[in-house]
């Protein structure tokens, strides 16, 4: 039998396409439905094997929801960029990190109406006092 057919892929969707949270027990129940003596490992493996396929996601210890985990991949404004050739052009070496105010607004409450440029630096650009930036 092949892993695919070992998993149910289909069915496990079908069976769980209504249920916003699958815990450890919602699918060993439906595991031990067809196969009554499959062992817990078993059941972690298959788990581990859905979770790879992008079938199911953990949300949680022993929680799961069915999909894929979508990655947040903030753009990049004209500043960014801006900001970036700076510090390739200047400190072509040093490791930065860059984000403003502005990614954080889709999380906020109340939402920020000015914008403030964070750029997280190594020590050693720091101490080197050749930093000016301007608008």
């Amino acid at each position: 039998m092949n892993m695919a057919a070992k998993l149910e892929t289909h069915n496990f969707e079908q069976y769980f396409e209504n249920k916003d949270i699958i815990t450890f027990q919602d699918v060993e129940n439906y595991y031990r439905t067809s196969e009554p003596e499959i062992p817990y490992t078993t059941i972690n493996w298959r788990i581990y094997k859905l979770v790879q396929l992008g079938i199911l996601q953990r949300v949680g210890k022993s929680l799961y929801q069915l999909g894929k985990t979508k990655l947040f991949v903030p753009p990049i404004n004209n500043k960014m960029k801006k900001i970036e050739l700076f510090f390739k052009k200047r400190f072509p070496f040093a490791q930065y990190c860059q984000w403003d105010l502005s990614r954080i607004n889709s999380f906020a409450h109340h939402l920020i109406n000015f914008n403030v440029s964070f750029v997280d630096v190594e020590k050693d650009v720091v101490d080197s006092k050749q930093i000016i930036l301007t608008k």
